[in-house]
């Protein structure tokens, strides 16, 4: 009889170490943290723009069903590379309507009403100008790095 009470008491404790499951068993997928790495090229001389300005603007979340613009200033320049990487902290401290892990962290959800973003940035500087690009930022594919055309004509 205590072996059977053992057995079956150890089957209760395996049966609840499962993890995050749903009502049937099945894994639940968590949110992701997002981020945007942004490289900015000179479509002329196919060269990189080094120190050249890119900057969060806004963003419209399909959770929020509206377009936030960003209430705090993340600006960060090109590196070397002609990069630049904003990462899921850097996209929360924008303020432009993500949700947000226990760390901080802008993320996207599973679900079909929470698992995109289109983002619009803002590449330039006040000598040469500025331009705009969305783009979009998804839970398929958190991590995400665009390449973009900066003319370097300046303005007149």
């Amino acid at each position: 009889m205590s072996r059977l009470l053992g057995s079956c008491l150890l089957m209760a404790v395996a049966a609840g170490c499962g993890g995050s499951k749903g009502p049937h068993g099945a894994a639940q997928a968590q949110p992701r943290p997002v981020s945007l790495q942004v490289e900015v090229y000179d479509p002329v001389t196919n060269g990189i723009w080094e120190n050249l300005g890119v900057r969060i603007v806004q963003s419209d979340n399909e959770w929020s069903q509206c377009v936030c613009e960003s209430v705090t200033e993340v600006l960060l320049y090109t590196d070397t590379y002609g990069t630049v990487y904003f990462s899921g902290s850097h996209l929360a401290d924008a303020e432009v309507g993500f949700q947000e892990d226990i760390y901080g962290r802008a993320v996207l959800g599973p679900l079909g009403h929470e698992d995109e973003a289109w983002v619009t940035i803002e590449v330039g500087d006040p000598t040469l100008g500025y331009e705009y690009f969305e783009v979009r930022l998804s839970y398929q594919e958190p991590a995400l790095f665009v390449s973009v055309p900066f003319s370097s004509a300046p303005l007149r």
